[in-house]
C-alpha cells in the first residue's frame, strides 16, 4: 500500500448510504476529500438482475499471478512489505515489515499496541506486479475490535493521482459484520464514490473477496456471488494490489479498552486473472 487516507462522509441517497474513503501512496500528495457526489444517477449506475454487456466478445480468465503463501517468508519478488511512520486522516499505526509475516501457509498482517504506539502490516505489489483490467480473488478472514480497519484494494500505479481507487473489500472493527465494496474516482475535480455492502455473520472464517475490473464495468463478488456492479468511467490505468490492517482514523475511530491486540488480518491466497484474447 502506501500512505492510507480515509475520510468518511455518510450521505443518505435513495435508500443508499454513500461514504468516502481515500488512501494515498507515499509519493502522492494529500488532497481535500470534502467533495461529494453531485450526480447520483451518473455515479450510482448499477444494473439489477443483469450485467453490463461488453461491446467486445470476452475470452476466458487466465491466471497471471498467484500467491498461496506456502513458503517461510514473504516472496519479495511479488510483494513489498511497507515500512512507514507517516499516516493520514488521523490513523495511528506505523507500518513495519516485521508485522507482515508468512507462516502456516498464510500471510498475517498483525496490528499491535506497543507502549505508546500502534504498529501494523501492509503489503503491496507496487512496481512488482501492475496490471490493466483483470479479476482479483483474495481468500481471507479479518479481526474485529474498535479502531481496526482491514482493506484489500487497487490503486493507480503511475502515482499521478490518488484516484481512481477500487476497494475490493473493507470493514471497520466495531461493525465487522458489514463488508464494504467501493469505487472512488474524480470527475471535473469532484470526488465521487459508489459502494454497496453485504452482511457477513462469520467474519472470523475465510471468505473469498473478488472484483472483476473491465473496461466497461466493475463487479464485486463475495464467496462467488455477485454483490453489485457499476459502470467503469475512469479506472483505465494500470493498478496494483494493496492489503493492509489500519488502526484508528476518522472513519473507524480509535481503539478502546475492549480492542484486543495483537489483531490479525489473515490471508490464505491471492489470485489475479486477465482475459484471454479471442
Amino acid at each position: 500500500m502506501k500512505t492510507k487516507v480515509f475520510l468518511m462522509f455518510c450521505l443518505v441517497v435513495i435508500s443508499s448510504s454513500l461514504f468516502v474513503s481515500s488512501k494515498m501512496n507515499d509519493d502522492q500528495q494529500n488532497t481535500n476529500r470534502n467533495d461529494v457526489i453531485d450526480d447520483i444517477e451518473e455515479a450510482y449506475n448499477i444494473t439489477n438482475n443483469s450485467t453490463i454487456k461488453s461491446q467486445e466478445k470476452q475470452g476466458e480468465w487466465k491466471l497471471v499471478f498467484e500467491e498461496d503463501f506456502s513458503g517461510t517468508s514473504l516472496a519479495t519478488e511479488k510483494w513489498e512489505a511497507l515500512g512507514r511512520k507517516k499516516n493520514f486522516n488521523n490513523e495511528l499505526q506505523e507500518y513495519r515489515p516485521e508485522n507482515a509475516v508468512v507462516r502456516d501457509g498464510r500471510l498475517f498482517l498483525t496490528g499491535r499496541k506497543e507502549r505508546d504506539r500502534y504498529t501494523s502490516g501492509l503489503v503491496q505489489t507496487r512496481k512488482k506486479f501492475e496490471f490493466l483490467y483483470g479479476k482479483v480473488e483474495v481468500k481471507a478472514k479479518y479481526p474485529s475490535g474498535k479502531g481496526l480497519f482491514p482493506a484489500i484494494w487497487l490503486l493507480r500505479a503511475d502515482g499521478k493521482d490518488s484516484l481512481p481507487e477500487i476497494d475490493i473489500f473493507e470493514a471497520i472493527g466495531n461493525e465487522p459484520q458489514i463488508a464494504y465494496f467501493v469505487k472512488h474516482w474524480r470527475h471535473n475535480g469532484t470526488l465521487r464514490t459508489v459502494h454497496d455492502t453485504k452482511e457477513i455473520k462469520n467474519h472470523q472464517e475465510d471468505h473469498v473477496f473478488a472484483v472483476e475490473w473491465e473496461k466497461e464495468a466493475i463487479r464485486w463478488f463475495l464467496d462467488g456471488n455477485l454483490i453489485f456492479e457499476t459502470r467503469n468511467r475512469d479506472a483505465n490505468y494500470p493498478m496494483y494490489l494493496i492489503m493492509n490492517l489500519a488502526i484508528g482514523g476518522n472513519w473507524p475511530g480509535n481503539p478502546n479498552a475492549s480492542t484486543v491486540f495483537p489483531a490479525e488480518f489473515s490471508i490464505d491466497y491471492v489470485k489475479i486473472f486477465e482475459r484471454e484474447e479471442r
